[in-house]
């Protein structure tokens, strides 16, 4: 029996995701005709920044029917084989102007022929209108697909499962830029579902992860030693999500396609300092708690 109701997931999920060829040009092939010019998606820090780059590049080049291009993916090879396989990593001919994004809230993109996109794009209102696309765009591929419902669909058969992202912030440099959620946070999101849910946490740091689970849940799940795409499309398959302030865990909620999902995001995306711009990183379907943060850890701290 379980072994039917694991074969019966994995079907529905290879009927959501709608598997692609391998072929880049037969993955391109539905989406609409293109015309001359072109559009290049500038790359830059991890992979959820490199998520919201891609997306918002390709959702330019379909609006306006011109070919995206990221060269700026050749470079990560585990990523791009995983995650961006769909992407053109070519460099187009041609020279061509930078529009630049003014700040972290959200901006209309003006066209223009021939542009490099250079920005965070933090925002699904850049490309939402694009949702069904981009998912198809950025879905697993069958392999990593399988390789989850080997080794995790007893979990993901649960009912009522939550997945949890939990960034470990420390310093790096980057000054008061980011704060640090924790125990609070978690006793918090975690209220808003049954008692009898199940949560898979990830986590960049298990260790911090652990330290800061609240007492009182017991029906966890700690995954660790995974590749960060596994994580990331494993959070896409659960019912319902929880993230911390990070890109990762961001996109980790966005591409879980259960219509019927709640996600519970921070009030505070960064810093104070930086200003109110949570308003255009959560959707407003999104549920945004507030709670107590500090400021992030030394980096010899939970190594």
């Amino acid at each position: 029996m379980k072994r039917i109701t694991l074969c019966l997931l994995f079907m529905t999920l290879c009927s959501s995701f709608s598997l692609l060829a391998e072929d880049p040009s037969k993955k391109r092939k539905d989406y609409g005709d293109i015309k001359s010019g072109f559009v290049i998606g500038n790359i830059s820090c991890q992979m959820g920044n490199n998520l919201f780059q891609v997306a918002a590049t390709l959702a330019y080049g379909w609006e306006h029917q011109i070919e995206a291009y990221f060269p700026g993916l050749a470079g990560n090879i585990p990523h791009l084989q995983h995650v961006f396989s769909r992407c053109n990593t070519n460099c187009p001919e041609g020279a061509f102007t930078t529009w630049a994004e003014p700040s972290h809230k959200y901006h209309p993109i003006p066209f223009k022929n021939n542009v490099m996109l250079d920005g965070y794009f933090q925002s699904e209102k850049y490309f939402q209108n694009y949702r069904q696309k981009i998912i198809e765009h950025l879905e697993p591929r069958k392999e990593d697909l399988n390789y989850i419902m080997d080794k995790y669909g007893h979990l993901l058969t649960q009912p009522k499962t939550v997945g949890v992202h939990l960034r470990w912030y420390f310093e790096d440099g980057a000054g008061s830029v980011f704060i640090q959620y924790g125990k609070d946070y978690l006793k918090k999101a975690m209220a808003q579902f049954p008692k009898d849910s199940l949560f898979i946490i990830c986590s960049n740091n298990p260790a911090f992860a652990r330290k800061n689970m609240p007492e009182h849940i017991t029906n966890v799940i700690f995954i660790e030693n995974e590749a960060d795409y596994i994580d990331l499309y494993l959070l896409s398959l659960c019912k319902h999500n929880i993230i911390t302030n990070s890109t990762f865990g961001w996109w980790g909620a966005w591409l879980n396609n259960n219509p019927r999902k709640i996600v519970i995001a921070p009030y505070t995306w960064l810093h104070p300092v930086n200003g109110p711009i949570t308003k255009d990183v959560v959707p407003k379907s999104w549920e945004k708690i507030k709670a107590k943060w500090g400021p992030v850890s030394k980096p010899e701290t939970y190594q």
